[in-house]
């Protein structure tokens, strides 16, 4: 989205970021939300920030890592903030799935397409993630496929969730004009 702070884009009158939170709020007890920049714009959103430990902001990963670390439960659900209609039963189906095939995750998957960033994540992960990051590993899905992660299909889920909105062709698929 040309540089741009993809959160604070917005999307009906609200930022991204806020859909967000809105479809989260009920399914975990503590929305966290993992920035870098324009910090008092997502303190506004009201919910706790945990920008990245690592200077460098290595991507994904990182904010991932941030949420790990600020987490007190024993699950963490990651979300990208491009991810604004999501089934509100989002999480009790990735801890069922997680659950059954006895893994520390279970991503969400549309399509046939894991989409990793959109995650339910055991904190034991911390140190898992952690070591990635300090071998420059980057990509969520290569850590989760080393781990035994689960992918969980959506493509029933009504209306069609949008996991992520990488750029205006996206938007325009959804029927909406990309700020």
């Amino acid at each position: 989205m040309g540089g741009r702070d993809k959160g604070l884009l917005p999307l009906f009158d609200q930022p991204l970021a806020a859909h967000v939170r809105d479809a989260v709020v009920g399914q975990v007890a503590t929305v966290l939300i993992n920035a870098n920049r324009h910090l008092d714009r997502y303190a506004a959103l009201g919910c706790v920030l945990c920008p990245d430990l690592r200077a460098a902001q290595p991507g994904p990963l990182a904010g991932i890592e941030a949420g790990l670390r600020a987490t007190c439960t024993p699950w963490m659900l990651s979300v990208p903030c491009d991810a604004v209609r999501l089934p509100t039963d989002l999480v009790a189906r990735l801890r069922a799935a997680a659950q059954l095939h006895r893994t520390p995750a279970a991503y969400a998957a549309l399509s046939g397409r894991g989409h990793y960033p959109l995650c339910l994540w055991r904190v034991s992960l911390r140190s898992a993630v952690a070591a990635a990051l300090d071998h420059e590993q980057r990509a969520v899905g290569a850590l989760l496929r080393s781990v035994g992660a689960v992918a969980v299909p959506f493509d029933d889920t009504k209306p069609p969730p949008v996991f992520s909105l990488n750029d205006a062709a996206d938007w325009q698929a959804q029927g909406w004009t990309a700020p």
